[in-house]
């Protein structure tokens, strides 16, 4: 050693680290593909489709080379083969992907490298300008530094994640290359210095905390492979830098070093069956990993059959993948389906509900709405009645079970008394109070805000208007987002014409008043029209003896005497009401009365 002092000189390593990284540059081939950039001839980056059909595919595959590499060369082997062409041509996964090469700034002696976060924003609005986030699935195939790019890509893309359900990782330095200890010794580059081993390594620290903090079934799923071969006695990334985020045990290419991981000889290649592996285990089987059992499919639409109008029965969609489904609701907007929760993410292998409900009104035998599912994009569900007669039934079963409560509550004098001294807010509050009650009892299992909907929706039905305000007020309260959907804007309006005023809701917002009284149906049968007119006759009477409900139920005691065929008392019954206070609706029915002529007994 004394012979030769120069062999641990900072020359003698800076030289050995030069061989190294030009190892790892290694030589690229000629470009693959359909279309063709100057990446590999030049040696500068040029991100490229290497194969997208004119018809183009569910799936863009993106590959991202490592530090000092290139778009081509990275994954191109001796002989000019690529893992490109090799995915390619794989049979039942090469026609469903489409595949693009990233390319971005990384030499070795030249100014301009990007650090990570400059390559990231380089990466995210260069797959934008090319298309590829028009895709509805993304995965990124990386190399080296490659990945810690792509990761940084999602951390500060979170927006892109459902649309990115796999990255794969080629020998990628999650806790900092060991190559990288030596290389800041002799150069200056801002990436290198960002794949010093983590312990030392703010970047990769927060890299890591910051993907952490992403919860687990939101993450794409990473499947990792780590080399097993050392360059020029150097393992560049070992197994415990390749492994540290990985979504399942990591692939060992044996065989492999840092370089040859990413060219493999032939389609039978362990580096290619395990991208394969993981492209039909996460993203190209997406039908099979939602299940609707409850739905049946018919042409390019699911059909569900509601027995139930009152949501007690619940849709099962049941996530059979393994990262969470997101998903959302659009109902049309002048629909009186209510479908809940209008979003959620279904965790990995579990089973979430859909509720669904319609309210009171002129029954359809079909409605519809579209499910919204990255992976499987717009799903249309028909949601087709058993029977409109049973469902119109159990509707009227819900208002007379309300209407029951509503009766006995007032049956008790001391609440007619303590009703009589509240003001009429509070008053209309208690009965909406008891009618949320009555359906709370009726579908316990329902969420709290759909309770007072369906208490709004019944009181409405029944022309008492003024409670199904306040329902309506206390489901905006409880459930915001159940407030801009198009049943319950359709609801607000008409409960706010029925009226004749603009009610304010417990937000602060006030009701809709895009429904006027021209549309109000009065001939469409009511549930007070129903067979046990006995206990709509009590119920009218209880209300007479509250002073803010008499109007209401003088009214009612006119549906009811309309409903016996005593139309002349039904007239007297309509303008007692209105004497006492104002309303459309029950105005309207004195009008359609006096029109059509008074006949029929007292």
């Amino acid at each position: 050693m004394a012979l030769y002092p120069w062999r641990n000189s900072w020359f003698v390593r800076s030289m050995f680290l030069m061989c190294v990284m030009l190892a790892i540059a290694g030589c690229p081939t000629s470009t693959p593909g359909q279309q063709h950039g100057s990446a590999a001839q030049s040696g500068e980056p040029d991100p490229h489709w290497v194969y997208q059909g004119a018809q183009h595919a569910p799936v863009a595959v993106v590959f991202i080379h490592g530090i000092f590499g290139d778009t081509d060369g990275t994954w191109t082997n001796a002989e000019g083969k690529t893992l490109f062409q090799f995915l390619k041509e794989t049979p039942n996964v090469g026609d469903k992907v489409d595949i693009y090469a990233f390319g971005y700034a990384s030499h070795m002696f030249k100014d301009g490298s990007l650090n990570i976060d400059s390559a990231a924003n380089v990466l995210d609005k260069t797959l934008e300008y090319d298309g590829v986030w028009k895709y509805k699935s993304v995965v990124f195939v990386v190399h080296s530094m490659g990945g810690l790019v792509a990761l940084r890509e999602i951390i500060g893309n979170q927006n892109r994640m459902a649309q990115v359900p796999l990255m794969f990782f080629y020998a990628v330095p999650q806790e900092g290359a060991q190559i990288a200890n030596i290389a800041h010794l002799v150069m200056n580059n801002p990436a290198l210095r960002q794949m010093l081993p983590a312990d030392g390594n703010a970047f990769l620290q927060q890299l890591s905390g910051d993907w952490n903090s992403i919860p687990f079934d939101k993450r794409p799923t990473i499947i990792c492979a780590f080399e097993d071969v050392p360059v020029a006695k150097i393992l560049i990334v070992p197994w415990s830098s390749a492994t540290r985020f990985c979504s399942e045990r990591p692939a060992e290419i044996a065989g492999a070093n840092h370089i040859t991981i990413t060219k493999p000889d032939s389609a039978r290649s362990f580096a290619v069956m395990a991208l394969v592996d993981a492209l039909n285990k996460y993203v190209l089987t997406p039908d099979d990993n939602l299940a609707m059992p409850d739905f049946t499919r018919e042409g390019d639409h699911w059909v569900y059959v509601l027995s139930d109008p009152n949501g007690k029965k619940a849709a099962r969609l049941t996530n059979n993948g393994y990262r969470g489904l997101p998903y959302s609701v659009n109902v049309s907007s002048d629909s009186d389906l209510i479908v809940w929760p209008g979003e959620g993410d279904i965790p990995a292998q579990h089973t979430d509900q859909l509720g669904l409900a319609i309210t009171q009104g002129n029954l359809q035998k079909e409605y519809s709405f579209v499910l919204s599912v990255p992976a499987m994009g717009d799903q249309k569900v028909v949601v087709r009645l058993s029977s409109i007669e049973a469902v119109k039934a159990q509707q009227d079963a819900l208002a007379k079970t309300v209407a029951s409560s509503l009766s006995t509550y007032l049956s008790s004098s001391a609440n007619v008394d303590a009703l009589s001294q509240n003001d009429k807010a509070q008053a209309l509050a208690s009965i909406a109070a008891v009618a949320e009650k009555a359906v709370s009892e009726q579908s316990p299992d329902l969420p709290e805000g759909v309770k007072w909907v369906l208490a709004a929706d019944t009181l409405a039905s029944m022309g008492i208007s003024g409670s199904a305000a306040q329902a309506l007020s206390q489901a905006a309260l409880v459930s915001p987002s159940l407030n801009k959907t198009p049943v319950v804007l359709r609801l607000a309006g008409q409960i706010s014409a029925q009226a004749g005023k603009q009610y304010v809701l417990s937000n602060g917002e006030p009701i809709n008043t895009g429904l006027d009284v021209q549309h109000l149906d009065v001939n469409h049968p009511s549930p007070v029209a129903g067979s046990n007119l006995a206990a709509w006759s009590s119920l009218s009477k209880n209300m007479q003896n509250v002073p803010v409900l008499k109007a209401y139920g003088l009214s009612m005691q006119g549906d009811v005497l309309q409903a016996k065929g005593h139309n002349g008392a039904a007239i007297e019954a309509y303008k007692a009401s209105v004497k006492l206070e104002y309303s459309p609706l029950t105005t309207k029915k004195l009008d359609a009365l006096q029109i059509h002529g008074a006949t029929g007994g007292l």
